[in-house]
């Protein structure tokens, strides 16, 4: 922002108190305009910095955070040539450490989901004892390592199995997911499952088999984890099926003792086609998400289903130099804004990280955003935005020009 030029002082010929009033308005509306000016240049201002390398290629999801600003998250593939399990830690002076704390020779297809304890929990798809993929625990040891244990080993053939997206824990310690069918691709299950914690372990409740009904009018293949009000009814989606087999937001609802599904929205493709990431509420109980393609310019959408079960689409990109295809979650914040990540689009097609804002009559529009350089070299990030306790955004990307792998970052704005 340039200097203001000086002027010189204004002379008034009115009243004696006239000089007086009429100067200390001129401050104040001089006030006001530089305090809108800062405001502004604050609000358009972007901050981005590169973290350090994920020591392997994320498979998406979100990162989770402990007690002492610790962040995790697993990658599809890792040093090993599997997956894995690291931890980004602060190291003072805007500083940080990654460090892989958990290899496996299995594929965590999204990220790890953490209790008050600092335990994580994970799925991979390939692992457990018949390889049709396991929910596993990694329990800090108190020296910085991990402890693994095996939750749950999903069964094998004829049983649904490849357990898919970030799990979901609640007060009393069960944990919810959904799977995509057998990694062995024998069997086609999918379904929203409970792992209940009881006193010798977890028993696995089958909550919903997605496709029961003619045409999967009721959902097919849930790529995102769940979510869950404070009614404890859980959220989610799919990426398929639906009225117009272009994916559905459903909602799983429990009375007395049995879980039922409502559709709450079929994308019909021009309002949106194929939500991958993770949905979220915001204060006041609406729910937002977003598809990986469809809408106006067919590069996605984010939408909205308010606290009444409204649909409607809050946003349409169109590509470069607009973000294209968002993979992550999308996560509103206390103030109103939504943040969220898009796989490619931007000044560069490497991708974006946006922000989206309300104006006074309800209309959606996109403000401060970072584009990542061309996706070859560095940028396509998968996961949603972790928004920590700090107010600080943390994000992944897939792949990265200086690591190789994929690379972890902060956007602030």
């Amino acid at each position: 922002m340039g200097q203001l030029a000086k002027r010189s002082p204004i002379q008034l010929k009115n009243s004696p108190g006239g000089h007086t009033m009429r100067s200390k308005l001129c401050i104040a509306a001089l006030t006001a305009f530089i305090l809108t000016l800062s405001a502004f240049a604050q609000k358009t201002q972007v901050k981005f910095q590169v973290l350090g390398s994920t020591g392997g290629f994320p498979g998406g999801g979100t990162l989770v955070e402990d007690a002492k600003g610790n962040l995790y998250g697993a990658n599809n593939l890792g040093d090993l040539g599997a997956g894995g399990v690291y931890e980004v830690s602060p190291l003072g002076n805007g500083k940080w450490q990654v460090t892989t704390i958990y290899d496996m020779l299995d594929f965590p297809n999204q990220g790890v989901a953490i209790d008050a304890e600092g335990n994580l929990y994970g799925g991979d798809t390939l692992g457990g004892n018949d390889g049709e993929g396991e929910v596993f625990k990694l329990s800090p040891n108190g020296d910085g390592t991990f402890s693994e244990s095996s939750i749950y080993s999903f069964p094998g053939i004829n049983q649904p199995g490849g357990p898919n997206g970030d799990l979901l824990l609640d007060a009393k310690g069960n944990i919810y997911g959904t799977t995509l069918g057998n990694g062995n691709g024998i069997t086609n299950q999918t379904v929203a499952y409970e792992l209940q914690k009881t006193a010798n372990g977890y028993n696995y409740v089958q909550l919903y088999e997605f496709c029961s009904l003619s045409n999967c009018a009721d959902g097919q293949y849930p790529e995102g984890g769940l979510k869950a009000d404070a009614a404890g009814s859980l959220y989610g989606t799919t990426n398929g099926g639906g009225q117009f087999g272009q994916g559905t937001v459903y909602q799983l609802k429990q009375t007395n003792g049995k879980w039922t599904e409502t559709v709450l929205h079929s994308f019909n493709g021009t309002d949106g086609q194929s939500p991958y990431g993770n949905i979220n509420f915001d204060a006041n109980g609406n729910l937002y998400g977003s598809t990986f393609v469809g809408g106006s310019s067919d590069s996605g959408v984010v939408y909205e289903i308010d606290a009444k079960g409204n649909f409607s689409v809050i946003y349409n990109f169109k590509g470069t130099p607009d973000g294209a295809f968002p993979y992550g979650a999308v996560n509103p914040d206390d103030a109103g804004h939504i943040f969220g990540t898009t796989e490619e689009g931007g000044k560069s097609n490497g991708g974006t990280v946006y922000e989206l804002t309300q104006n006074g009559s309800g209309q959606w529009s996109e403000a401060g955003s970072y584009s990542f350089p061309y996706v070859q070299s560095e940028g396509g990030p998968l996961g949603g935005l972790l928004l920590t306790k700090s107010a600080q955004l943390f994000g992944f990307t897939a792949t990265s020009k200086n690591f190789g792998y994929g690379e972890i970052f902060e956007f602030s704005h």
